[in-house]
């Protein structure tokens, strides 16, 4: 008898689950069984990208942070959003942290001073991006 188990590094709730949990649990299903046997198998949700400096999107997000009073600090970043689908496409898109706190915890917040710049940096975008 074949028997499945997949693990996702997701729950339904959205919460990441450790890849740690995953392989333990993936550990005690093939150790307890009568004929231990197991398959990894990997994809990619979120596929990675790298916005070119010289590019529209990112000069643009960089003046305008730095119109707010900000200074522009591009990272490497392992996370899945709505920029790497969109960039996959050919849209060139920036993903912008909003201040969050504790992200993806069940504590997660931002501070009410985060929030207020997020909309700034909001508006302004905008209004940059229409002139």
């Amino acid at each position: 008898q074949t028997g499945w188990l997949v693990i996702s590094n997701r729950r339904a709730t959205g919460v990441d689950i450790p890849v740690g949990s995953c392989v333990r649990i993936l550990f005690t299903c093939c150790t307890t069984s009568t004929s231990p046997t197991s398959t990894f198998a990997s994809h990619v949700n979120f596929p990675p990208f790298v916005l070119d400096p010289a590019s529209d999107a990112f000069r643009l997000t960089s003046e305008t942070l730095e119109s707010v009073g900000l200074t522009p600090n591009p990272i490497s970043y392992l996370g899945g959003s709505d920029a790497n689908m969109l960039n996959a496409q050919g849209i060139p898109a920036v993903n912008l942290g909003v201040g969050a706190q504790n992200p993806h915890g069940n504590d997660e917040f931002i501070l009410l001073e985060d929030l207020a710049k997020t909309a700034e940096i909001a508006e302004a975008i905008i209004e940059r991006s229409t002139r």
